[in-house]
């Protein structure tokens, strides 16, 4: 897998690849029972935690450095991610490209609750 993702990075000159940090936004959470599945229209129920963590997994299972910068929130005010994943060893590179990414996305207020 770290393969084809350094030859995807090298073939097309990336410095980082970007994706929503998670596929759907905040979920309330059960105190009680816990959340255990979460709603995405046209796909019906499905686990929680593997479904949020979905976007970020991969590069993370193979060690690529990766970084989450705020982007927004939705319309009922919880927070949205812009992900970014970089080739192995590109840490700072990577912090360097958040850092620049970050104002351009404007502050981000905290979450209404």
């Amino acid at each position: 897998m770290q393969a084809i993702y350094d030859a995807c990075f090298t073939a097309h000159h990336l410095d980082a690849i970007w994706f929503p940090t998670t596929p759907v936004a905040a979920i309330p959470i059960d105190l009680e029972q816990g959340s255990s599945t979460v709603a995405i229209e046209g796909h019906g129920e499905l686990p929680s935690f593997t479904t949020i963590i979905r976007n970020c997994d991969p590069g993370s299972i193979i060690g690529l450095p990766g970084i989450s910068v705020p982007a927004g929130l939705t319309h009922a005010g919880l927070p949205v991610g812009l992900g970014l994943d970089g080739p192995i060893g590109s840490d700072t590179r990577l912090l360097a490209i958040g850092m620049a990414i970050e104002p351009l996305l404007g502050p981000v207020p905290g979450p209404k609750y």
